[in-house]
């Protein structure tokens, strides 16, 4: 998908976008697009209370696919019964509609990005450990990864979608993200 233009923006901005997003981005409440942002590596060890790898993350996305319906749309294709319900977020609630954007339930102060990634979509990621690049097989080497980061995964819908239908979902704090790119109108976010 090419890009037919380049704004920037604020993140207010975005965020003021993106929760009214039939409105501002997509009438059908769907969009597609892509997204970079900057996060500590969830499956990292972690040393003096914090995360010892980060990353740089670019990777396809998709807004606004309804998480219920895909995995029973799978079901049903593959002859079992279409009843699957999604359980609610931990310690996080929808903002708006779409169900794209979602905010913390503790404070109501942090805002996290709800995007369907396509298990054919593969994200282009470069790691960070103090400060400095480093690849994913020297931080292997370095043991910077918990352990639990190499079991199996199941499927999405706790282990219900097929192999060859799997996504996966992503919820990067917006404060986290540098750029999205939706309907070809890529947002290069400014402080």
């Amino acid at each position: 998908m090419k890009v037919e233009k380049i704004i920037k923006q604020s993140r207010a901005k975005l965020l003021a976008e993106i929760k009214e997003f039939r409105k501002n981005i997509s009438a059908t409440g769907v969009a597609f697009g892509s997204i970079v942002y900057f996060v500590d590596e969830s499956g990292a060890k972690v040393k003096g209370g914090k995360k010892v790898l980060q990353k740089l993350v670019r990777v396809s996305i998709t807004l606004g696919a309804k998480y219920d319906n895909r995995i029973n749309k799978d079901l049903v294709k593959n002859g079992e019964e279409g009843n699957f319900t999604a359980q609610s977020m931990s310690g996080k609630e929808y903002v708006n509609e779409e169900r794209i954007l979602a905010t913390d339930t503790k404070t109501g102060t942090k805002f996290y990005l709800v995007a369907v990634v396509e298990n054919h979509a593969k994200p282009d990621t470069i790691y960070f450990h103090e400060g400095k690049r480093i690849t994913k097989d020297k931080a292997i080497e370095l043991g910077l990864f918990m352990p639990s980061y190499f079991a199996p995964k199941t499927t999405m819908g706790r282990g219900n979608m097929s192999e060859a239908k799997d996504f996966h979902i992503i919820n990067p704090n917006v404060d986290n993200i540098i750029s999205l790119k939706l309907n070809k109108v890529k947002r290069i976010i400014e402080n």
